[in-house]
């Protein structure tokens, strides 16, 4: 594993909001991470994050650079990010098409390409999402 397959949805994936194809998980010492298998799927999906990381700056109150974002943050980004995909592609996760790429390849083909997609709408999906809360845990 080096950090150039590192997936950009890694914490996404990890907390089930979606699968992907390419996804390959890997633990080094008591870290647990997700790579990619596609170099060149990887590329695309590094080019929606960052479009997700600059268009959502304000939107997040990261107006100044370097400003190291916090877990919650890039998970608002990573998750909300997608939960706005879907929104723009206007469908719903199913088992059916619970996978990153196919989403990502769907986006491409009905938007003519990353850079036309509705990020307004996307932005305000992700501003929007929440993380689930973990039930109370009983005591003893």
């Amino acid at each position: 594993m080096t950090e150039a397959h590192l997936c950009p949805f890694a914490r996404a994936l990890l907390k089930g909001q979606i699968r992907c194809q390419q996804a390959q998980s890997y633990h080094v010492a008591e870290r647990h991470g997700i790579q990619c298998n596609n170099p060149e799927q990887q590329l695309f999906c590094l080019g929606f994050s960052d479009h997700l990381h600059a268009k959502s700056r304000f939107a997040l109150g990261v107006t100044h650079l370097p400003q190291q974002r916090t877990s919650n943050m890039e998970l608002k980004v990573q998750c909300g990010g997608i939960n706005g995909l879907l929104e723009a592609l206007n469908t719903q996760l199913t088992p059916a098409n619970n996978d990153l790429q196919q989403l990502l390849e769907q986006a491409r083909e009905q938007f003519n390409g990353i850079d036309q997609l509705p990020y307004q709408q996307i932005i305000q999906s992700m501003s929007q999402w929440q993380p689930k809360r973990r039930g109370k845990r009983g005591k003893g």
